[in-house]
């Protein structure tokens, strides 16, 4: 159980460093290819997510209202593997290799 959560934190909050490394146009890129949103909600959106990151990530590991926090990880992990099988299946994949 803890190894478990000890990976489910490295995964995000590697993933929201990774981010808030980089300049958040970027990552407002990456969103904008997913065409979910309005453009509006782009610059929101990748200035928020990296921090939300960060502290669901310090949330799991700290151990802090596990059961809360855990449950919200694991939505999350299913959200974005969601939106990478729509992806996949409406064809976003070839706009969004080089």
């Amino acid at each position: 159980m803890l190894v478990g959560r000890i990976v489910v934190a490295g995964i995000y909050l590697a993933a929201g460093i990774m981010k808030l490394r980089e300049p958040w146009p970027q990552f407002a890129a990456s969103i904008y290819t997913f065409k979910l949103v309005p453009d509006s909600m782009l610059e929101p959106l990748a200035r928020g997510i990296p921090w939300a990151e960060v502290l669901l990530g310090a949330a799991v590991l700290s151990g802090v209202m596990l059961r809360w926090t855990s449950t919200v990880a694991t939505l999350v992990l299913a959200g974005f593997l969601s939106l990478l099988i729509r992806s996949w299946a409406v064809g976003l994949e070839d706009r969004m290799s080089p």
